[in-house]
């Protein structure tokens, strides 16, 4: 489209990037795509609402008569979780801390502050999440760990978290966000929600996301021998998780860690010691140190599953592909239980 003199209300669901064209709407303009990486256009002269529905969640970014002095283009654009590993960042208050983002997007104007404040919402759905960013998104709400984030599109920049809103508290630029637990049509409750909404007021764009912020307490992680040794340190931060084989005292530790026999070249041996290191960088977390290492053990969890882990007593046949896949992921969590950090 080249002219529209009144309002602009399109709806499309697709895939790549979706555009109306470069017309400025005399009206308002709506957009509204599903499935699409890049929604892009011009600001009309009245309110501008461009909204797009991926896998994971709902993003909707709603911009005021008078945001610009003239009309400015912009993109908006998915980024992929999948692609998004945990990284370094701010807490609301400013201190150092893990931001893993669950859903983000890259929003680019001609023109990239405002004249008058903006808003942003996610709608994030549970279904849309995998179990494993399904717990720890809900345990992260639990814990008042999710909200909004921003950093810049430059290299090494790093995420800003933002404060959630109480006691009455409304959104404003770089202030707090609105955290709504809400059922599957939309209504709020108090139980286990279908959708998490949030909303924040923007005075800018640039890249921003909603992530579960771990404050980085300081401690750091033990290795295995660490958590073979020190029971009651052990006891208090059990049950875990091996993929499906359940830790849930301290023999049953004992046991996993006395069977990583890592220097060993036969299958059993592997897969051994895959299970002893997951269980330390479980026990890290479960510590309190960086959660940085959540994608490996979501990994080593699946992989575990994948030979039907069922504790050290059990008998696999890895083949050499698999030995070697159960070979690199240990090393990675050994490094993160020596304190060398995450890839």
């Amino acid at each position: 489209m080249t002219t529209v003199s009144q309002d602009l209300d399109v709806r499309s669901c697709g895939a790549g990037t979706f555009t109306p064209g470069a017309a400025s709407a005399g009206g308002n303009t709506t957009l509204t795509g599903s499935g699409y990486t890049n929604i892009c256009g011009t600001t009309a002269k009245g309110t501008t609402l461009v909204t797009n529905s991926t896998g994971e969640a709902v993003m909707s970014a709603q911009i005021p008569s008078g945001a610009f002095t003239s009309p400015s283009s912009f993109c908006l654009t998915h980024l992929d979780p999948a692609a998004l590993p945990p990284t370094s960042g701010l807490t609301a208050t400013g201190g150092a801390a893990v931001v893993d983002p669950v859903a983000a997007y890259q929003i680019s104007f001609g023109v990239p502050v405002l004249n008058s404040p903006a808003t942003l919402t996610f709608d994030v759905f549970l279904a849309g999440l995998d179990v494993a960013t399904q717990t720890a998104f809900l345990s992260a709400l639990n814990a008042g760990m999710l909200t909004m984030a921003t950093k810049s599109g430059a290299a090494g920049s790093t995420y800003q978290a933002f404060p959630i809103c109480t006691g009455g508290n409304v959104p404003a630029p770089d202030g707090c966000v609105i955290v709504q637990k809400l059922d599957a049509n939309g209504a709020p409750t108090t139980g286990t929600p279908a959708i998490v909404r949030f909303s924040n007021v923007v005075g800018h764009f640039s890249i921003w996301a909603v992530a579960i912020v771990t404050p980085l307490t300081g401690t750091a992680p033990q290795g295995a021998g660490y958590w073979r040794n020190h029971d009651t340190a052990t006891q208090s931060r059990l049950p875990q998780k091996l993929g499906n084989y359940t830790v849930d005292t301290l023999a049953k530790a004992a046991a996993v860690f006395d069977n990583m026999n890592c220097s060993a070249s036969q299958p059993n041996n592997a897969a051994g010691c895959l299970a002893g290191q997951l269980l330390a960088a479980k026990l890290n977390v479960a510590n309190g140190a960086s959660a940085c290492i959540k994608i490996t053990i979501a990994s080593a969890d699946s992989f575990l599953i994948g030979i039907n882990y069922t504790g050290p007593a059990g008998s696999y046949g890895l083949t050499d592909a698999q030995r070697q896949t159960a070979i690199n992921l240990k090393n990675t969590l050994d490094n993160y239980n020596s304190g060398l950090g995450c890839p």
